[in-house]
């Protein structure tokens, strides 16, 4: 099947399409065949789902220290990439800074 459905020189658009929808149609029946092969796994984690949850009295109700939380509060910092990474660098795909390194 692989083989059928590599990209050729001689395809048309009308053979791409129809590549296409052999495709669709094989991720379908390959979806079909893993839902029959783990129905029951499916099915355990769809009574778990279902479970009631039992709640307890003291869930409901406040601390008894509770008067004596206090507030915290801070705040952020913006920094220029410069500050972060000691003059030269760039974000990464994380957006997180990276160092680029001397030679």
């Amino acid at each position: 099947m692989e083989e059928l459905l590599k990209d050729s020189i001689f395809d048309t658009d009308a053979i791409k399409q129809t590549k296409a929808l052999i495709i669709d149609i094989q991720q379908y029946l390959d979806e079909v065949a893993y839902l029959e092969k783990n129905k029951d796994l499916l099915e355990k984690a769809r009574e778990k789902k279902e479970e009631n949850v039992i709640v307890t009295e003291a869930f409901s109700k406040a601390p008894e220290n509770a008067a004596e939380f206090k507030t915290v509060s801070f705040t952020v910092k913006k920094r220029v990439i410069s500050e972060v990474t000691g003059g030269e660098g760039e974000l990464n795909a994380n957006n997180q800074p990276e160092k680029i390194l001397k030679k």
